[in-house]
């Protein structure tokens, strides 16, 4: 997704149409002289280098709020199964299970 996010930045600001970041400043670099061209393909590596560990570590960062959230859901239910409520759940359950009285339903 972040890739998805750069690409289309890259797109806006006239960047080329492919999006690609490390592709355009290769293509750049075919009309340069031959140091030119070292210089601007190790500056394309070294962005596609970080382009690569931002999305690695948005990757775990997402898999690890998925555990955290699994392992809430878990723990709601054996709280739920031993017949104990926390607070957040018995708020919601009252809230959506409570009918309104016609002076609220007028308000």
């Amino acid at each position: 997704m972040l890739q998805r996010v750069a690409r289309a930045e890259w797109r806006r600001a006239g960047g080329g149409e492919s999006g690609d970041i490390p592709d355009s400043i290769g293509a750049r670099a075919a009309s340069k002289s031959e140091t030119d061209q070292v210089v601007l393909n190790e500056v394309a590596k070294q962005i596609k280098d970080l382009v690569n560990a931002i999305v690695k570590q948005a990757m775990e960062a997402a898999d690890t709020i998925r555990e955290r959230e699994s392992s809430i859901h878990k723990l709601t239910m054996q709280l739920a199964s031993a017949g104990i409520m926390p607070a957040t759940m018995a708020t919601n359950v009252a809230n959506s299970s409570r009918t309104r009285t016609d002076s609220e339903k007028a308000a």
